[in-house]
């Protein structure tokens, strides 16, 4: 029962985020506006789909997360990594010029 509150809140949440126009809001009133609002609602019910799974995963995971601090060590490290790595690619590069001919 704790996970669907946590995930219909996730829902609410997600809802929140989506309701001022946006690009997801404009393509809908696109489709109703050109087609039949039969396909603006059917692609409004894909829309929500996705944001309900990608909601159901992000509980999931964070609660994994949760239960296994150790997880996070290893996801700091990693992250550490990946951004020394970011910053010699992007110093390495400073005094060579990109030739586009």
């Amino acid at each position: 029962m704790d996970i669907l509150q946590t995930v219909f809140l996730a829902i609410l949440v997600a809802f929140l985020g989506f309701s001022p126009p946006g690009m997801i809001n404009m393509t809908a009133l696109k489709i109703s506006l050109e087609h039949h609002r039969q396909h603006a609602l059917l692609f409004i019910l894909g829309a929500s789909s996705v944001i309900f799974v990608q909601a159901l995963i992000a509980v999931t995971f964070a609660k994994f997360l949760a239960n296994n601090p150790q997880v996070i060590e290893y996801l700091t490290y990693a992250a550490i990594a990946i951004f020394f790595l970011l910053a010699w690619f992007s110093t390495g590069r400073r005094g060579r010029r990109c030739n586009f001919s």
